[in-house]
């Protein structure tokens, strides 16, 4: 079986037209027709990596057909929602986003990288709050134990 053959076989296994496939994965439905064919072999990594992340799939059986088809166990989001120490709405939010049209995706990614860069920007602004320390009026010396955050505006 070779990759077109591979592509098709998943698709039909995933019960999704050629449109809907090839949107979900960012390539056009004639990229996706020419794949499918052996017209052409042109599947990046990118596409590999978010069909894998997608729908559960080895990468290498996309890349040569090494089985096992999906992965047993957890997926990769799975893994990394562990590592991340995420919780079930964060990972159900990402994976929601996974399944956004490609189009919609970068979309939403643009908006929130500049969201993050913003607060960084004024994160990066406002000034670090100081410790303040206490001292005795009448003798001068610190008051052991006492020093404090100023309380926030």
């Amino acid at each position: 079986m070779d990759i077109g053959e591979r592509m098709k076989f998943l698709r039909k296994q995933l019960e999704l037209t050629q449109s809907d496939f090839a949107e979900r994965i960012g390539i056009t439905n004639s990229a996706l027709s020419d794949i499918e064919r052996g017209r052409t072999k042109s599947l990046t990594e990118r596409n590999i990596a978010s069909i894998a992340t997608m729908y559960g799939v080895n990468p290498e059986w996309l890349r040569s057909g090494a089985e096992p088809v999906f992965f047993a166990g957890k997926l990769p989001m799975d893994a990394l929602a562990a590592q991340y120490g995420m919780t079930e709405l964060e990972l159900d939010i990402m994976r929601q986003y996974m399944r956004l049209p490609f189009p919609v995706r970068r979309r939403v990614f643009t908006e929130l990288a500049a969201f993050v860069m913003a607060s960084e920007a004024e994160a990066a602004l406002e000034p670090e709050p100081q410790a303040m320390e206490y001292f005795d009026k009448k003798t001068g010396s610190r008051i052991a134990g006492a020093s404090a955050l100023p309380r926030q505006q």
